[in-house]
């Protein structure tokens, strides 16, 4: 089970990823089993007595730089004190952090003069067709928040705003991603100002509403935070 478990992960793993670098070279049995490539080994053997040297260190260092590989250091205990198999669940929850990707995005928390806020529905060519959620999106190399906030608002809404503070963040692991969401409040809009570029259709909702549209689940848990509490009041931020 163990075995087939390691056969899976390096498996989700893209075959030019397949890159190891192992403790001792007897270990080089794991590239001919589960198809990695083995770039080279810090110990000479499992029955070496010698500790490694600041220069096979470097060494070591220079194949990381050299294959650009992202590299985490890991010291776990003996099995006797961490049974064999929880530790590999703890490798297997690492290696699935570092091989997906990490993103930050930005909402709008958007009022209109009856303290509804605004939502969005994703169109059908796009991830999540048809659910609904804040506008906005990542943010790029380089900027704030705020920034990357007013930048998604005027490609997504057409409206030049100036979002203030973060006033909610939500953190969600989806299937292919983990995403960290926060949401910024960008006061009270004219709805004749808004136009829609990327989304084929809008709501104002109050909180009796909320759940009128179907959130994507990163937007959902403030939602329903939001639902118990009521909506945050655009002056106070």
């Amino acid at each position: 089970a163990l075995d087939a478990k390691v056969k899976d992960l390096i498996e989700s793993i893209p075959s030019a990823n397949r890159k190891l670098i192992t403790t001792h070279e007897s270990l080089g049995y794991l590239e001919a089993r589960y198809g990695v490539e083995v770039l080279t080994t810090i110990i000479p053997s499992l029955t070496s007595a010698d500790e490694i040297s600041p220069a096979q260190l470097v060494d070591v260092l220079d194949v990381i730089e050299d294959n650009d590989i992202k590299v985490i250091f890991i010291h776990l205990p003996s099995e006797f004190i961490i049974d064999i198999s929880k530790q590999t669940e703890i490798i297997v929850r690492l290696i699935k952090c570092m091989t997906k990707p990490y993103l930050e995005v930005v909402a709008g928390l958007i009022f209109d003069t009856n303290n509804r806020i605004l939502s969005c529905r994703r169109p059908k060519e796009k991830s999540w067709p048809s659910w609904w959620e804040f506008p906005g999106g990542k943010i790029e190399f380089g900027e704030t928040p705020q920034i990357a906030l007013s930048r998604e608002l005027k490609e997504e809404l057409s409206i030049n705003v100036s979002p203030s503070k973060i006033i909610a963040e939500q953190f969600f692991n989806y299937d292919d991603k983990y995403v960290k969401l926060m949401v910024l409040n960008c006061g009270i809009i004219e709805e004749d100002r808004i136009k829609l570029l990327e989304h084929d259709e809008m709501k104002w909702l109050s909180k009796e509403e909320l759940f009128d549209v179907n959130w994507l689940p990163a937007d959902l848990p403030i939602v329903e935070k939001w639902s118990i509490e009521g909506i945050p009041n655009p002056h106070r931020y």
